[in-house]
């Protein structure tokens, strides 16, 4: 009960409820468009964000959101494009991104422990204007699902039916990307960029085999991400650990297990 003494555990614990709810939504929408590779680049290219906002002494957060939504707008544009070169530079974009980051931390005068946090993820360092900032994110992001579900829904499953009901496919994929983009700056603080995509992917592929339907899937991803993140908090705590990766380790350990028991229960 002593983790409760103390304010920057209780952002911590606030900061996990906030952010599983976003990454449950939003890595449900990755899983079902099969954009598992582009989110992983979006992330990636964020950290020149980060590296930017340190170098001009700029406020992290809002210059990470800026740069990774521009990042995840460019890897749309370049994903419409079917060329077999269009992985090609969305790799580049992704290496581009996370060496000017590292380039220009390097150049930064001085030495902030903060940096690592951003790689790795410690959930302990959110404060409370992050966990505002974090909340309303999630607010937009809830709203942005309410209003375009049905499209959004059609367009995951089948892009040319969502073209021939005269949905604009090409706004609807940016607003996707956006998302996307803003969410990955939130949920880097609970695993870090190295390891965000297992949040983004391992509970919506157990949620997956569960759902009948976005919205459901949306929701099972949700309370596993709390689950997984709550577990891996208190194991991490207990046993001094880095919370990032105790939270990965539970949560792929579980998927394992999960995936065992279905494999089990169809022989």
């Amino acid at each position: 009960m002593e983790i409760f003494s103390y304010q920057f555990m209780l952002n911590a614990l606030i900061g996990i409820f906030i952010s599983s709810v976003l990454c449950g939504i939003v890595g449900s929408l990755i899983v079902v468009n099969r954009i598992v590779s582009l989110a992983g680049s979006i992330a990636h290219a964020a950290y020149g964000g980060v590296g930017i906002a340190f170098y001009f002494g700029l406020p992290v957060q809002l210059i990470t959101m800026l740069f990774s939504s521009i990042s995840g707008l460019i890897i749309a544009k370049i994903s419409e494009n079917s060329s077999h070169r269009s992985d090609s530079y969305i790799g580049i974009l992704w290496a581009s991104g996370m060496a000017l980051g590292i380039i220009l931390i390097d150049l930064t005068p001085g030495y902030n422990a903060d940096i690592m946090t951003y790689l790795f993820g410690n959930i302990l360092t959110i404060t409370s204007e992050d966990l505002i900032i974090s909340f309303l994110i999630l607010l937009i992001t809830l709203f942005v699902i309410i209003i375009f579900y049905n499209r959004i829904l059609i367009l995951s499953f089948d892009k040319e039916y969502a073209m021939v009901m005269g949905y604009n496919v090409r706004l609807l994929n940016y607003v996707i990307y956006v998302l996307i983009s803003v969410s990955i700056v939130i949920l880097i603080r609970m695993t870090g960029i190295i390891m965000i995509m297992a949040m983004l992917t391992i509970p919506q592929n157990i949620a997956i085999k569960r759902s009948k339907s976005l919205f459901s899937m949306m929701v099972i991803s949700s309370i596993l991400v709390i689950f997984f993140s709550l577990l891996g908090f208190f194991f991490a705590y207990k046993f001094d650990l880095s919370t990032g990766a105790t939270i990965i380790i539970f949560s792929a350990l579980i998927y394992l297990l999960d995936s065992v028991y279905l494999y089990a229960k169809k022989r």
